[in-house]
C-alpha cells in the first residue's frame, strides 16, 4: 500500500493498491501455466527466479511457475487458517489464475501492481421481487436463490439453459468475472449480501461456465462459502476463486 501511495508516474501521485474486483478484472482465463499468464496482453508479468521460494514452507510442492501473487488492498474479513486475530488480504496469482489469501505480516513478500482513479467493482442490486435480482451497474441479471442441489459442470450449465424464471427462457452459467462481482467482500459466512441473495448451504462453491486456462478439464468457480481444505481449514478464503474437474 506504501509503495502505491508513494509512486510517481505518468505525471500522477494519486496511485493506490487496487481492490480485489479491480485486479481481477485485468485476467485473462485463456492463460497456461508456464507458457502465458492469466493477464490482459497489454499487461507485463515477469516470473519470478526460483529464490522466491527460499522461504516458502510449501516450496516441495510449489513451483515457480505457480508464484505469481499480486496483493489486493480487500482484507479478508474471516480468520486466515482458522488462526483469529490473523490479518490476511486477498491477491490474485497471474501465473495460475487463482484468487486466494494470505497474511498481510507473513514471511513472503507478495507482487503488487497499481491503479488509479475511483474504486471499481461496487454492485448497485436491486430485488425485482420476481425470484431476481438486477445489478444496475453491470446490467446483469441474477437468479436470486439456487435450488438447493448441486451438480457437476455439465449439468450445471444445463440447469441455467433449461431454467425458466421471471418469465424469461434466457438463463446462462456466468463467466467467472461475472460470477466473481457479486462476492460481497465485507461478508465471509458466506461471502454475499444476504438481503438480496439466499444461498441454501452457507457453505457452498458456485460453479462459473469459465474453462480454467489450458486445462480443459477443469473449470473456474467461486467459493461463496469459506474455502476449506479437506480438513476444514479455511485456506483461501471466502470469497476466493479456484478450479476443479468438470466432472
Amino acid at each position: 500500500e506504501r509503495s502505491c501511495s508513494k509512486l510517481k508516474l505518468a505525471g500522477y501521485r494519486d496511485w493506490r493498491l487496487p481492490e480485489i474486483k479491480e485486479l481481477f478484472s485485468i485476467a485473462d482465463f485463456s492463460g497456461a501455466v508456464g507458457r502465458k499468464a492469466y493477464l490482459n496482453k497489454v499487461f507485463k508479468i515477469q516470473k519470478p527466479d526460483s529464490s522466491i521460494l527460499n522461504y516458502d514452507r510449501f516450496a516441495a510442492t510449489h513451483r515457480t511457475e505457480m508464484m505469481g501473487q499480486t496483493w489486493s488492498a480487500t482484507k479478508y474479513t474471516g480468520d486466515h487458517w482458522n488462526r483469529p486475530g490473523v490479518e490476511a488480504a486477498f491477491f490474485f496469482n497471474f501465473l495460475d489464475g487463482r484468487i486466494k489469501q494470505a497474511p498481510t505480516n507473513g514471511r513472503n513478500g507478495l507482487f503488487h501492481r497499481c491503479v488509479r482513479g475511483p474504486v471499481w467493482g461496487t454492485n448497485d442490486f436491486i430485488a425485482n421481487s420476481d425470484g431476481t435480482v438486477s445489478d444496475l451497474n453491470s446490467k446483469l441479471i441474477w437468479q436470486q436463490k439456487d435450488d438447493g442441489k448441486t451438480r457437476n459442470w455439465k449439468a450445471s450449465i444445463e440447469y441455467c439453459e433449461q431454467l425458466s424464471l421471471a418469465g424469461k427462457s434466457d438463463w446462462r452459467l456466468p463467466n467467472v468475472k461475472e460470477l466473481q462481482s457479486i462476492v460481497d467482500y465485507s461478508k465471509h459466512d458466506p461471502a454475499i449480501d444476504g438481503r438480496y441473495f439466499k444461498q441454501h448451504d452457507k457453505k457452498g462453491w458456485f460453479w462459473s461456465s469459465t474453462t480454467h486456462g489450458d486445462n480443459i478439464s477443469h473449470a473456474a468457480y467461486v467459493c461463496f462459502g469459506k474455502c476449506t481444505s479437506v480438513d476444514g481449514v479455511d485456506v483461501h478464503g471466502a470469497g476466493a476463486q479456484r478450479s476443479d474437474p468438470k466432472s
